[in-house]
């Protein structure tokens, strides 16, 4: 979960909130007290612990009266997050990494559920049935989300050029239909969408995992060549001298909270 560094703001998360108020074992208070927060979401199930706070009255408890709205994706929540229509926002790594540099007011505040179903699904009608069969045909994505990280990673892993493809920029919202009605021949999906665009193509669908199956040492000699020596030591080290860089002193890095 993510919210913006400011006084006033949320800078708590929702699990130390229900920490603190199961221990000080305090009256609830007043429904009219109580702090009012917008929360953005994706209905998805890594955020159905969110759903199960507000089903069993966690929030309440904790003194908030918490505004639940739904988007297509983190990156959409994010976004209303950053409109300042929203005080918490769910959303995956990724986009919330290319959104803070634009933003570095953005605070991650807890960590509540991992994704691992996005696919690439593609029509077996357009004559795809491996991964090599996507050159030369129109593969959507949806721009700096995961679903724009994993397809680049597909890609690699299978040994695709993105020019071998006509990559075709997609709302999250779309990426079901635009499959399914044949606006694109494959789709990079995230887990909810792979799995109607699946269903809605039934025999007519093949899709491959595209999130786990990454082999982090083929990335790391993609990147720097078959010629050098790759170790996961290596990413380690430029963060290093990144650090020297950016920090006034990279030997007492500057924390949200205490180390440990």
């Amino acid at each position: 979960m993510v919210a913006r560094w400011t006084g006033l703001r949320i800078g708590l998360s929702i699990a130390v909130l229900l920490s603190a108020a199961a221990c000080r074992q305090q009256p609830q208070e007043p429904a009219a007290a109580r702090a009012k927060v917008v929360l953005a979401t994706q209905a998805v199930p890594c955020s159905g612990l969110i759903a199960v706070a507000d089903e069993k009255g966690y929030f309440a408890h904790a003194g908030l009266e918490v505004r639940i709205d739904l988007y297509p994706s983190g990156r959409d929540a994010l976004g209303a997050l950053m409109r300042g229509e929203a005080h918490v926002a769910t959303v995956a790594d990724i986009a919330l990494a290319g959104a803070i540099i634009d933003d570095p007011t953005l605070r991650v505040i807890a960590s509540i559920g991992t994704s691992t179903g996005s696919q690439v699904v593609a029509r077996r009608d357009r004559s795809i049935a491996t991964p090599a069969d996507l050159k030369g045909k129109r593969v959507g994505y949806s721009p700096g989300t995961a679903s724009h990280y994993y397809l680049h990673s597909f890609l690699l892993m299978n040994g695709i050029r993105r020019d071998d493809i006509a990559a075709v920029p997609v709302p999250p919202a779309r990426q079901a239909q635009a499959v399914v009605s044949g606006e694109v021949d494959a789709v990079a999906a995230f887990d909810v969408y792979a799995f109607v665009a699946g269903r809605e193509l039934a025999a007519n669908a093949v899709a491959w995992d595209m999130q786990n199956t990454i082999d982090y040492q083929w990335l790391l000699e993609d990147v720097w060549g078959n010629g050098v020596h790759v170790t996961d030591r290596v990413v380690d080290n430029h963060i290093v001298a990144l650090r020297k860089k950016i920090e006034p002193d990279p030997a007492a890095p500057s924390t949200l909270r205490p180390p440990g």
